[in-house]
């Protein structure tokens, strides 16, 4: 069937109607609402996965081409059909213009963690500092309070004074397998808590590693129950039995906090706004854009 054939089978006025419809929402359509070109286009055709300049072009000639098979249209209807095509890549052209102005001052796509490998152990090293009060990014007690909320513990579980510290990989020195590292630790006067962080579904968990967590930082506690394990990992992945057996989690019950990641980046999130310093609200917002990807799956190295 040609492609002249195939417009006789269809109902003209119908199809006149609904170009009919279709030009005046492309009128309708304010460029402040378009977040991007991009996701525009994915609305107009679920097939165009990314939108240029060179693609209006394309795209211009497939609607004159489109035009021009229209076949058994009566001429009337037809030239309708082609002002209409005609206005319709007007619009696109000048969206285009419009997007890439936008672009310019926005710059939404570029991230820093493009070319930053995101595993467990850089996650690992900026959630340190992010948590640290005395950290270089200066908004002292921000993110760990926002942290400590989430995990359920009370505010006063880290005190205001004298100074916290952040460490990275340290090792259970006071039981039997010292050779264990904990992925951060966090020490204060009267309390410590300790991150396991898990960024990925499939990471294997090491038999008795949490136990072996729990019993160094029962050992190093200054008081029963000032301590605490975060059991960090992405939404699906559970604590499991071989590394805390069950005798031990009735033991250990209420110094662990499972936290899921994406809820913690959630809550980041929602730090943005109280972030006094524009390098480190940008930065906040790659990172959390880059683990987003990360947990789902999505390259985000180039």
């Amino acid at each position: 069937m040609t492609v002249d054939q195939s417009l006789d089978t269809f109902d003209e006025k119908k199809i006149i109607d609904f170009l009919g419809e279709l030009s005046a929402w492309m009128r309708g359509f304010s460029h402040a609402e378009a977040k991007s070109l991009d996701g525009f286009l994915r609305g107009l055709s679920e097939n165009m996965a990314e939108f240029s300049r060179g693609h209006a072009e394309s795209l211009d000639n497939f609607l004159r081409g489109l035009a021009a098979g229209r076949g058994g249209f009566a001429r009337a209807k037809a030239e309708k059909v082609d002002r209409f095509l005609q206005d319709l890549a007007r619009e696109l052209s000048e969206l285009a213009r419009e997007s890439g102005r936008g672009y310019k001052l926005t710059a939404e796509k570029f991230s820093s963690f493009r070319y930053i490998d995101l595993n467990e152990e850089k996650s690992s090293d900026i959630l340190r500092d992010l948590l640290n009060p005395a950290g270089e990014h200066g908004q002292g007690r921000l993110f760990l309070d926002a942290f400590l909320e989430l995990c359920g513990l009370p505010e006063g579980f880290f005190p205001e004074r004298p100074y916290i510290s952040a460490e990275r990989n340290a090792r259970t020195y006071s039981i039997q397998r010292p050779q264990r590292s904990m992925d951060i630790l966090l020490k204060g006067p009267g309390t410590v808590l300790a991150i396991e962080n898990k960024i990925s579904i499939g990471t294997p968990d090491q038999d008795l590693q949490v136990n072996d967590y729990l019993e160094h930082l029962e050992n190093i506690a200054p008081a029963e129950e000032c301590f605490c394990l975060v059991y960090l990992a992405p939404a699906g992945k559970d604590l499991p039995q071989k590394s805390l057996p069950r005798e031990y989690r009735e033991r250990f019950g209420r110094s662990l906090k499972p936290l899921v990641w994406q809820k913690l980046l959630d809550r980041f999130s929602r730090c943005q706004e109280q972030v006094a310093a524009p390098r480190i609200r940008f930065f906040l917002d790659d990172f959390i854009g880059a683990m987003r990807d990360r947990l789902t799956g999505v390259e985000v190295m180039t």
